[in-house]
């Protein structure tokens, strides 16, 4: 079943959206074309052979409007007093941490897998959280736990992780692989677990299947569970099976799917929607950047500036661009593509990303010691 809840920016503007867009944003940082409103950003395709919804070519560095849309997402779990949802699509393309600074809370070395010091949740729970649930629309939604048995399917120093409790998370590996919310086991191909990346997705990084057959229009997105090395975090492929090696932390490409706990409508039986039948809500919408200071100086029009939740986890090159954005950002390095992103990619040409083969996976132990708290000014590079 589907149901709608929340909003956020989706699909690329049409022409005659633009042709009646506003010259300015309002106090929001939201442009408006007739009873709707937009968010605009600067792209970064992931591969140059990429396409928007309608068919036109996804240039880097370039002005997009994206037209702000209701949400759409699976009920997985109904718990008669609550529901368990998980978005129908990939959302944003970041990375799960963006740097490979050090980080040691209290004694304890945290290492880059970590999901609850991720800059991947802080921008689920800070600007996601905010900018999708506007208003009293919030309190609907329940915080959920996740332990170190959610985040670890290799038990091992890696999974010792942070308890913590969230608004947003992404799914666990013992969630994705749960028969009861409906899904296969991690080895088999899931439709179920198959997701589509959004026009605003694509232009900001999350990768894609474009070639034929198996997995066409199909992307990889993030689990909060650690992979086989504190390098690596569990993520679900364009087939719809679990990389059980897991993607490095810093791969921008991996898609976020969100996912939420609300409290079940008043209603005997929550309303399913269909994408196409349910009218466009006019929430007001607005993903926040950082600047770094290095990009500051390229940004030379006042209303040019990067999206917070591009820099929130430290990209190096910030391409997005959303009104009233605050002047700060974590550092961030990217790397190259996981083995598995290689083996789908079809040809198109790849956006260069910095190697880390020289940071050997099996010393990880010494050399992965963890990364220092953010401030939750940006959004994760390809990430709260």
């Amino acid at each position: 079943m589907k149901i709608q809840f929340g909003s956020f920016p989706q699909s690329i503007a049409t022409p005659e959206a633009l042709a009646n867009m506003s010259p300015s944003p309002n106090k929001a940082g939201n442009y408006s074309s007739g009873d709707d409103f937009y968010v605009r950003l600067i792209t970064r395709p992931y591969q140059k052979n990429y396409t928007f919804s309608d068919g036109t070519p996804i240039r880097d560095n370039e002005i997009k409007y994206f037209k702000i849309e209701p949400l759409y997402w699976d009920v997985l779990a109904d718990f008669g007093d609550c529901l368990l949802l998980v978005s129908d699509q990939i959302l944003y393309g970041s990375c799960f941490y963006g740097s490979f600074k050090d980080r040691m809370i209290g004694h304890k070395t945290i290492y880059r897998n970590d999901w609850g010091d991720s800059d991947a949740r802080k921008w689920l729970n800070e600007f996601f959280y905010r900018k999708a649930f506007p208003g009293t629309i919030k309190r609907e939604i329940l915080d959920q736990k996740t332990d170190v048995d959610a985040c670890g399917f290799y038990h091992n120093l890696f999974s010792k992780q942070i308890i913590t409790r969230s608004n947003v998370i992404f799914l666990s590996f013992e969630d994705a692989c749960n028969p009861d919310f409906g899904f296969k086991g991690f080895k088999e191909k899931d439709e179920k677990r198959q997701k589509t990346p959004t026009d605003f997705a694509k232009a900001s990084g999350a990768f894609y299947y474009t070639g034929e057959g198996e997995g066409k229009g199909f992307g990889s997105w993030w689990l909060l569970s650690n992979g086989k090395t504190g390098a690596n975090v569990l993520t679900v492929m364009k087939n719809g099976t679990i990389d059980m090696e897991g993607g490095i932390f810093n791969h921008t490409h991996h898609g976020y799917v969100p996912c939420i706990l609300i409290i079940k409508p008043q209603e005997e039986k929550p309303e399913e929607v269909k994408r196409e039948e349910t009218p466009v809500a006019e929430a007001v919408v607005e993903p926040e950047h950082h600047v770094d200071d290095e990009l500051e100086s390229l940004l030379a029009e006042p209303d040019t500036l990067h999206d917070e939740a591009h820099e929130m986890i430290g990209a190096s090159e910030e391409d997005v661009i959303i009104e009233n954005a605050e002047d700060s950002a974590d550092e961030e390095t990217s790397a190259d593509e996981d083995e598995e992103s290689v083996e789908e990619s079809d040809g198109g040409e790849k956006k260069e990303e910095v190697s880390i083969e020289d940071v050997a996976l099996d010393e990880v132990d010494d050399i992965l010691q963890g990364v220092p708290d953010l401030e939750f000014d940006s959004k994760p590079e390809d990430g709260e």
